[in-house]
């Protein structure tokens, strides 16, 4: 027995719709298919497929059974789209079809309806602001991004971490390695990744370099074996006993002695010979790194005083690659000594023993090849 409400084909005996619970009246298995929309319904009514039945619904998605055929004994024209209480709409104004709460778009002819965002809100309980199809003609409103989970592959990300190293040419260089940049806050520095056929270079790691985040500054060590990566002295840097300095291509090891306590100072009326050093004058030595074979290798030299202008004379003397004029400024100042190159040329390096501070426009020299870093 066929129900009228829903059109359930119900089995013989039943006196309620097993789909929709309304009281079955009288036997309506021959009364003729009721009216949708003008058109009469075929054996699957409403689409609803019989059971047993292998053919496919006309449309392509189902409806809220709760009002899936209310109101069909009242034919819907195109003109005149059925609106519940509430404001929404329960029927597609193109073709009639019967709607759920919130849709957007007419499952049978996409027909885009035009439902407010509090609407779909209101039914659904969630908000379809982002959801819903933009109309032609009407600029969408993007949201804006947070980035507190994981980010869209492909997504460009600019690195706030990064530093890159430039190499400077080399007098009748044919070919000088492209600039490299670098995009973490450890980065190992070898051969491979700075300048790849440079074998003064090692192919293991050169040198580390490291970012710290609480202190706002970039570091740098050397981890070659041949111990050859240094950093210009462009401004004052700060010397500590056993320290590498490199002039040139001479290499000198810097030792400082202990700044004598002043004496107690005396009521002294005589006089003092010219050219004597004071009692506590603070004095260091600048030893050369030698080779084996050299021939006429310079000496240790002494510094006593504040203030020294070093250059090939109190260096090494038949070096040429040390400027005659000053190579470099050796200062002792507040317990401290320093030192700053003056050179034309700019060779006048700190070697990094231990990890040393850089600077937005430092000069590193691994090998035999000097870097720019920026950063």
């Amino acid at each position: 027995m066929r129900c009228k409400n829903c059109g359930w084909d119900n089995p013989a005996g039943l006196t309620k719709c097993e789909k929709c619970n309304t009281p079955l009246e009288g036997d309506v298995s021959n009364q003729p298919a009721a009216s949708y929309n003008g058109t009469a319904c075929e054996s699957n009514y409403a689409d609803t497929v019989t059971e047993g039945s292998n053919a496919a619904p006309v449309y392509g998605k189902t409806v809220c059974e709760s009002n899936a055929f209310s109101g069909v004994s009242t034919p819907v024209t195109n003109s005149t789209p059925s609106t519940s209480a509430a404001g929404v709409l329960d029927r597609c104004p193109e073709c009639g079809y019967p709607l759920r709460p919130g849709t957007s778009v007419c499952p049978k002819c996409h027909h885009m309806l035009e439902l407010a965002a509090t609407e779909l809100e209101d039914s659904c309980g969630t908000s379809f602001e982002h959801a819903m199809p933009s109309k032609p003609g009407k600029k969408q409103e993007v949201a804006p991004t947070r980035f507190d989970g994981t980010v869209m592959p492909g997504m460009n990300m600019t690195p706030d971490i990064w530093f890159s190293l430039t190499p400077i040419a080399h007098q009748g260089e044919r070919e000088t390695p492209q600039k490299v940049e670098f995009e973490d806050r450890h980065v190992e520095l070898n051969r491979d990744n700075i300048d790849p056929k440079n074998h003064t270079i090692t192919s293991k790691v050169q040198a580390v370099v490291d970012y710290d985040s609480k202190k706002n500054r970039w570091y740098i060590q050397d981890k070659s074996s041949q111990r050859y990566t240094f950093v210009r002295c462009t401004d004052e840097m700060p010397l500590m006993d056993g320290d590498e300095i490199l002039m040139g291509d001479r290499r000198f090891i810097f030792h400082a002695e202990k700044a004598q306590v002043a004496p107690q100072q005396m009521d002294f009326m005589g006089t003092i010979a010219v050219g004597r050093q004071r009692a506590n004058a603070p004095k260091c030595t600048l030893t050369p790194i030698v080779d084996e074979d050299e021939q006429d290798a310079p000496v240790m030299q002494t510094y006593r005083g504040d203030v020294h202008q070093l250059n090939r004379a109190n260096l090494d003397p038949e070096n040429h690659t040390i400027t005659s004029k000053v190579q470099a400024i050796l200062n002792f100042e507040d317990g401290n000594w320093y030192i700053k190159d003056e050179s034309s040329l700019k060779t006048t390096y700190l070697y990094c023993a231990d990890a040393i501070d850089l600077k937005d426009g430092d000069m590193i020299l691994m090998g035999n090849r000097t870097f720019i870093f920026n950063c």
